[in-house]
C-alpha cells in the first residue's frame, strides 16, 4: 500500500511535481516510487486545484504514451515487472498506472526475446486496442452514473448528476468477492463484482458485461474487438482514430453530442 500524505497545499504540490517530474524522467528514474506516488495523488484527487488537476491529466497522458517503455524497464528487473509487483500488492482495477504492461502488451513480449511471430504481434496490438477501449468505456461509464460508486475516489473524467434514485447495491463496486471471467479465447479476462453479469452475446469478437436484469440493465459495459479503423471508421463523417488518444477523444466528443443539454453534463478535455 502506498504511504498517506499530509492534504496541506505545499504537501499536495509535492507529490504533484514528484509525479510530473517521475514520468517526464520515466527512462532514468525509478518508476516503482513515481507510481506510488499517483496513488497518493489519487487518494487526494479532490483536494486538488483546477491548475494542479490538469498537470496530472497532462501527466497521465505522458505516462500512457510511454506505458510500454515504462513496463519494459521494471520487467528487465527479475521479480520487479509489473505483474510481479501486482502479486506482491493487490492493485484495483481503477490503479490502471499499475497495468501498464496489460495497457501495452510489452511484457510477455520483452520476456520473449522480442521474438513474436508476425501473426501474433498483429493480435497483440488488436488486443491492446481493446484493453485502451475498455478501460475508456469502464470509467466512462462509472463517470456517468457516480450514485454507484460508492467511496470511490474521483478522477479526471466527463461527469453530471443525474437524478436520485434507490440506494445502490454496495457489492457493485466490491472487488473482494468479485470472480474472474475469462473468453475461451484468452482475448478478454475481467473481475466481476457480484452484482454484474457476463451477457452472453455469442459473438467472439463482442462481450456484455451488465449490472442489474439483463434485459434492462443499469449500466451495461460492452467491450468490441477490432482494430480502431474498423470501431470508428463506419461513423457518418468520421475519420478513423490512428492512435488510442484519437480514440478517447471520439468516445468523448459522442457523449458531448448525444448528452441532453438539461442535464447539467461538463466534459473535460482527454
Amino acid at each position: 500500500m502506498s504511504e498517506t500524505v499530509n492534504s496541506t497545499p505545499d504537501a499536495l504540490e509535492a507529490i504533484v511535481s514528484e509525479y510530473e517530474t517521475g514520468v517526464a524522467e520515466h527512462e532514468t528514474n525509478d518508476p516503482k516510487t513515481w507510481l506510488a506516488v499517483r496513488d497518493q495523488i489519487e487518494t487526494h484527487y479532490d483536494e486538488l486545484t483546477e491548475e494542479q488537476a490538469s498537470r496530472v491529466e497532462d501527466a497521465d497522458s505522458d505516462l500512457v504514451e510511454h506505458a510500454g517503455e515504462v513496463a519494459a524497464r521494471l520487467a528487465a528487473t527479475p521479480g520487479e515487472s509489473l505483474r510481479d509487483l501486482r502479486k506482491g500488492t493487490a492493485r484495483p482495477p481503477e490503479q490502471w498506472w499499475w497495468y501498464l504492461d496489460v495497457l501495452s502488451h510489452v511484457s510477455d513480449h520483452y520476456e520473449s526475446g522480442g521474438k513474436t511471430e508476425g501473426s501474433t504481434a498483429s493480435r497483440l496490438l488488436t488486443i491492446v486496442e481493446l484493453v485502451v477501449l475498455a478501460v475508456a468505456i469502464v470509467l466512462l461509464a462509472i463517470r456517468f452514473l457516480p450514485q454507484l460508486q460508492g467511496s470511490a475516489t474521483p478522477t479526471a473524467f466527463p461527469t453530471f448528476t443525474p437524478a436520485p434514485t434507490s440506494t445502490p447495491d454496495p457489492s457493485a463496486f466490491d472487488l473482494t468477492t468479485a470472480t474472474t471471467f475469462k473468453a475461451p479465447n484468452d482475448v478478454v479476462e475481467i473481475l466481476l463484482p457480484k452484482s454484474w453479469k457476463n451477457n452472453d452475446l455469442s459473438n467472439p469478437a463482442m462481450y456484455s458485461f451488465v449490472l442489474g436484469d439483463p434485459q434492462n440493465p443499469t449500466v451495461e459495459i460492452r467491450v468490441w474487438i477490432d482494430t480502431l479503423a474498423n470501431l470508428f471508421g463506419g461513423q457518418s463523417g468520421a475519420t478513423a482514430p490512428t492512435t488510442p488518444q484519437d480514440a478517447l477523444k471520439s468516445i468523448s466528443d459522442n457523449f458531448k453530442q448525444s448528452a441532453p443539454s438539461t442535464s447539467g453534463a461538463k466534459f473535460s478535455e482527454v
